[in-house]
């Protein structure tokens, strides 16, 4: 039986610049349903899983990958005039270093 991987449903928000209470909205579920679901918390239903997966463009299977998820190391990036790196953007960042890395 597969089982669903947290980690990958949050790379996959992540990946496409959404925040848990965007893809909420979009998927039509509560901030906190999302947040639960990130931690493992709650059990995902079929058709939320569906519905996500259509919105983050990613196919089911994504979701049920066992793949470890690595971080950067670092916890400051700067561009070269040392303005710091959004948060939301080194989130996008991180998430597609891991999925190309998979």
């Amino acid at each position: 039986m597969r089982e669903f991987n947290p980690e990958m449903f949050v790379l996959a928000r992540e990946s496409r610049k959404h925040t848990q209470t965007e893809l909420a909205r979009l998927v039509g579920v509560e901030q906190g349903t999302i947040s639960k679901l990130e931690t493992g918390l709650l059990v995902t239903p079929d058709e939320l899983l569906s519905k996500a997966a259509e919105v983050l463009r990613y196919p089911i299977d994504f979701f049920f990958q066992n793949e470890k998820v690595y971080g950067f190391g670092s916890s400051v990036f700067y561009h070269r005039k040392r303005e710091g790196l959004p948060i939301r953007q080194l989130r996008q960042l991180h998430a597609e270093m891991n999925i190309r890395r998979f």
